[in-house]
């Protein structure tokens, strides 16, 4: 067996031929067992040992066969004789039991570990029902008021523009689209309400087929989006920005005659906000809000907002890009009772 450590080399491999002999104690299989767990190089050193002892093993058959035939030879030697048979018999099964019991247990574990590390790997994907995340296909203002449509942003008044973000791409240019915020609005369903914010929506159906069947697990939905505040440092008003989800069970469709009375009925919600004055610097604030996806839900509203400490005709160069939904698939943990600082 290899080793960096030739000492400690031939000490594993004293260990595993005295186990193999039957001649290792309690205390040397565990120790071997710990080895074979820990070093995924010493396990395949020792199935290529034990393959060879295997292989080696199977002489101990003619070894038998030899013994008797002495023995019937020697007929004043009988007892010794069988004793002689006996030992190496038993030599045999010994060697041939902890062979196929360490072995099944080495395949045994390595299928436990493949099929743990399959089972515990959190995956993370896109929803592709969220459209035009980079703004990019988009051009001059938004549509107003609550959408009517899946995949399609509208709300407020605000504006997609060229070359904000000050990203430059592989190609020398820079990232493309972003969305200005450009004046606060009322809520859909109260247009003679105060207008306190400016607020983009989209409607994203969660209900595809493959969205279904992805969620054989604890599935949550995470909602970023990257805001930038061009306007000088210490610009007053401070204005909040809102990154934020609500998910909901229904027809998504019909959703605009109720915003935002239905709020309440969410299944699901989460939020993530930043306060800024400004900055005149351009460096974008990600913002990253998660919420739990009950495996009922049909759709989700997300919802982007700046949001002005007090009334402003314009919110000046305020914008949010990079906006993307992704469904996080965390697979359901075996669970242990525990009581009393004792586990069960």
């Amino acid at each position: 067996m290899s080793s960096s450590d030739g000492v400690n080399g031939d000490q594993r491999l004293e260990l595993a031929s005295r186990i193999m002999d039957g001649r290792g104690s309690d205390a040397d299989l565990q120790k071997l067992q710990v080895l074979l767990e820990d070093d995924a190089e010493f396990r395949r050193e020792y199935l290529r040992y034990a393959n060879l002892v295997s292989a080696l093993g199977d002489g101990c058959e003619s070894e038998i066969a030899e013994v008797a035939k002495v023995a019937v030879e020697v007929g004043g030697s009988r007892t010794v004789a069988d004793r002689q048979v006996w030992l190496a018999y038993r030599r045999s099964l010994t060697l041939s039991g902890v062979l196929l019991g360490l072995l099944i247990g080495l395949l045994g574990t390595s299928l436990a570990w493949s099929m743990s590390e399959r089972r515990l790997v959190v995956t993370v994907e896109a929803v592709r029902g969220l459209a035009d995340g980079g703004f990019e296909s988009l051009s001059g203002s938004l549509p107003s008021g609550f959408p009517q449509t899946v995949s399609a942003w509208s709300g407020d008044t605000a504006e997609v523009m060229k070359t904000v973000f000050a990203v430059e791409t592989a190609d020398g240019g820079f990232r493309g689209k972003s969305l200005r915020f450009v004046t606060p609005g009322s809520d859909a369903t109260a247009l003679q309400g105060p207008a306190t914010s400016c607020d983009v929506f989209q409607i994203v159906d969660l209900r595809t087929p493959k969205l279904r069947g992805l969620r054989s697990g604890e599935a949550s939905l995470e909602l970023a989006a990257e805001f930038l505040d061009l306007r000088p440092a210490r610009a007053e008003p401070p204005v909040s920005l809102y990154c934020q989800m609500f998910v909901f069970r229904g027809v998504p469709e019909e959703m605009y005659r109720e915003w935002p009375r239905r709020n309440g009925e969410a299944l699901a919600s989460a939020a993530a906000w930043h306060r800024s004055s400004g900055s005149g610097a351009r460096l974008p604030v990600h913002l990253n809000a998660r919420c739990f996806l009950p495996h009922e839900a049909d759709f989700v509203v997300v919802q982007l907002a700046a949001r002005p400490d007090t009334p402003l005709a314009d919110l000046g160069e305020v914008y949010v890009d990079e906006v993307s939904l992704r469904l996080r698939l965390q697979p359901t943990l075996p669970e242990r009772e525990v009581l009393l600082g004792r586990s069960r």
